[in-house]
């Protein structure tokens, strides 16, 4: 399986543009309220940050965490991480690190 993220290649965008691609092509001044967006759109969003969040989930499981996709929320917390194999990370960014090297 590729990793997810890997620091030598460039990372998968996690932004909302194919949201402001939709948006550009209405007739909107830009200033609100903001059209409201199609059902299609919507459904596509919640897809794309669901199948991030279960990649997510899956990797910390991998690597010894007690990870389970939350319900109506896209929030996920995590005690302090210990790797299955035994390393600890005194801050989140040092396992985040730890994870895409």
């Amino acid at each position: 399986m590729r990793p997810m993220m890997c620091a030598s290649r460039p990372q998968k965008s996690f932004d909302k543009q194919f949201v402001r691609d939709y948006l550009e092509t209405l007739d909107w001044n830009k200033q609100p309220p903001a059209p409201s967006l199609p059902e299609e759109v919507i459904e596509k969003t919640a897809a794309k940050y669901s199948r991030r969040m279960d990649g997510l989930v899956a990797v910390l499981n991998k690597h010894g965490f007690a990870a389970a996709k939350p319900h109506g929320s896209f929030f996920l917390y995590v005690k302090a991480p210990r790797s299955a194999d035994g390393v600890s990370f005194e801050k989140a960014e040092h396992f985040s690190q730890w994870m895409i090297t």
